[in-house]
């Protein structure tokens, strides 16, 4: 083996400086970029300016896909043999979803002035692509991490929206005893309770509902169906008028594709003498609301044979998918008594979604209707005689909780409402 004489060692030293100069050209260029276009376009004209390359090709591998993101002169000859095999790189980032490191693959098809390309090319080359992998990386996470900063901040509006069309925590509806709880998901649901007590006509008006789509869109939508609600629970409209307009607003101003499932419930004032009173409600496709009762006429019954569940079932079709006919009105309306001893309960389908913690191949997965029924008088039934509202609520959300998984998928409200008056067993 010949040993280099001094011109060649010079050119090969010469070689290498203006390779590091090209590279620190081409590192300053491609750091200046903003976007992949102008990271893939310094790319392109690097290899062609320092390599004289006519048609090349790099692809990158995207979540287990080969993802094309520049070629040049392959349209031309697209059935040309590559002038080397195509070269493998590693952009120098760990990703698990990679084989083996690979993350790109430069094919070099066609040059300007000769075919060959000596070791110091292909070095440039390597060196060249894996600058253009880094800098596409680095581009896509700080477009992913902005994407998720605007999520977060419009969660957060939303999340504001939200809870401010919650009713006061601290409110009190006397005569009535009423309970309510709220519990957020992660990511913004459209759950809205409003509760409106009408004291010219002697009447309480509670709102439990559910809107289609998540974040500020659905926030805004359940915003402008409570305002509507508050106008008219407050003139005195009765709930079977309220679901009537709700509908027809939403049918007016909303997409197709906006829905809204939603119960109405109208409160009459307790008897002095029993303490029972009346109520009348519109379930418009909202999951069923619970009255239980201690007399004999039970879909369910517990353990305790003086405790018994009536379901209320949908009345009507969900808000803002057609227009209701005159029979649909006339029907929506449905009234019940209630005694000072009964409890009404409604919740949104978040509570029924949830999945139990140890559900068996023969039980559903979800809690479902039946099973939350079951658990409702099951947690009536620990608690003491005459207990509140609130007590109620508690001992259900801890026995709910506690057979539950803990992943929430959607928000979750619970209604619970019964007299105020206390009279003896």
């Amino acid at each position: 083996m010949s040993t280099p004489t001094r011109f060649e060692g010079d050119r090969n030293l010469d070689r290498k400086e203006s390779e590091l100069i090209a590279l620190t050209e081409t590192i300053t260029s491609l750091h200046a970029q903003q976007t992949e276009e102008g990271v893939l376009r310094v790319f392109k004209y690097t290899l062609m300016g320092q390599l004289g390359v006519k048609a090349f090709t790099l692809t990158r591998l995207t979540d287990g896909e080969k993802e094309t993101l520049v070629s040049h002169g392959v349209d031309r000859k697209p059935t040309q043999e590559p002038l080397m095999e195509p070269l493998y790189i590693d952009s120098g980032f760990d990703d698990p979803l990679l084989e083996k490191g690979f993350k790109g693959q430069i094919t070099i098809l066609e040059r300007f002035e000769t075919d060959e390309l000596q070791p110091t090319d292909i070095r440039f080359i390597k060196t060249l692509t894996q600058l253009c992998l880094q800098s596409i990386e680095k581009l896509r996470l700080q477009r992913v991490e902005v994407e998720q900063q605007t999520i977060q901040k419009e969660l957060t509006i939303a999340r504001t929206i939200q809870d401010s069309l919650l009713p006061n925590r601290e409110a009190r509806y006397e005569p009535w005893d009423v309970a309510w709880a709220h519990h957020s998901a992660k990511e913004v649901g459209g759950d809205l309770i409003d509760i409106v007590q009408d004291e010219t006509n002697d009447r309480l008006v509670v709102m439990i509902a559910d809107g289609a789509g998540k974040g500020i869109p659905g926030s805004l939508l359940m915003s402008s169906v409570q305002a509507l609600f508050q106008y008219l629970a407050a003139k005195g409209s009765p709930v079977g008028d309220i679901a009537q307009a709700i509908n027809q607003q939403l049918l007016n101003s909303t997409p197709d594709d906006t829905f809204v499932t939603a119960s109405f419930v109208e409160v009459g004032m307790p008897a002095a003498k029993n303490g029972g009173f009346q109520i009348q409600y519109v379930n418009a496709g909202h999951p069923s609301g619970y009255l239980l009762k201690r007399d004999k006429t039970s879909i369910i019954r517990s353990r305790d044979t003086n405790a018994h569940l009536m379901m209320l079932p949908s009345t009507t079709p969900l808000l803002g998918v057609s227009k209701w006919s005159a029979l649909v009105i006339e029907e929506a309306t449905h009234r019940l008594m209630m005694s000072s001893k009964d409890i009404l309960c409604w919740l949104t389908d978040g509570v029924l979604d949830q999945d139990v913690e140890r559900s068996t191949e023969l039980q559903e997965k979800h809690v479902g209707e039946q099973r939350c029924g079951e658990w409702l008088l099951e947690a009536i039934e620990l608690c003491p005689p005459h207990a509140t509202s609130q007590e109620y609520l508690h001992r259900f959300i801890d026995l709910f909780e506690s057979r539950v998984t803990n992943a929430q998928a959607d928000d979750q409200t619970i209604f619970m409402l019964k007299s105020g008056y206390s009279t003896s067993s």
